[in-house]
């Protein structure tokens, strides 16, 4: 990866990441099957600060998993897939000396399961200046099973599930941050966390 600021208030960064794994399944002995996976990863973002407290972020990033089972190693792949996804962000953040918010949209367009947006609300007052923050945050998110929750296979064991739909959450908090005494600080966090099509 690279980054780099002008030092104008403007920002980027470019990753760039690879990954390649192979497991072989525990649970026969003889002739024990594979599963073979790559993972292809890139992002991009900048930041600007436009003044007036206003920060704004925008960013892209996409990958590409392959993913290969084997009854043996030696034998045909049960399946032999792949997957992309490549989604889209903006986010704007005001500060002030006695409050903080930042919002975040997200659009994702996923190979097998289309489009979904996403996004998230956060707030925070300090109620003292010096000394006490009240927070809160409200977000949506999409989850998309992974290729080995849906196509893996272990005989004898257990086999993904090709029906498997995209887990989607809806998720509240609130909290505070509280520094009683120098050296001394208290911070405490409730939150909610509502699922659908769990995986």
């Amino acid at each position: 990866g690279g980054e780099f600021d002008r030092g104008t208030g403007i920002s980027a960064a470019i990753d760039l990441s690879w990954q390649t794994s192979s497991y072989e399944s525990a649970y026969t002995t003889s002739d024990p099957g594979t599963y073979d996976s790559t993972t292809l990863y890139g992002s991009a973002r900048g930041a600007v600060a436009i003044g007036g407290g206003v920060d704004l972020t925008l960013g892209v990033d996409g990958r590409r998993d392959t993913a290969a089972t084997r009854y043996s190693p030696t034998s045909e792949p049960a399946f032999d897939t792949g997957v992309s996804q490549f989604g889209g962000y903006l986010g704007a953040a005001w500060t002030h000396e006695r409050a903080e918010i930042a919002a975040t949209g997200r659009l994702d367009r996923h190979q097998e399961f289309g489009e979904a947006t996403t996004g998230r609300l956060a707030a925070a007052w300090f109620a003292l200046p010096d000394s006490l923050k009240l927070r809160a945050a409200a977000s949506t998110g999409f989850k998309a099973p992974t290729l080995y929750q849906l196509y893996h296979v272990e005989p004898f064991y257990s086999n993904g599930n090709p029906d498997l739909d995209p887990e989607d959450s809806l998720s509240y908090e609130a909290g505070f941050d509280w520094t009683v005494t120098e050296g001394i600080e208290l911070s405490a966090t409730a939150f909610r966390i509502e699922v659908d099509d769990q995986i």
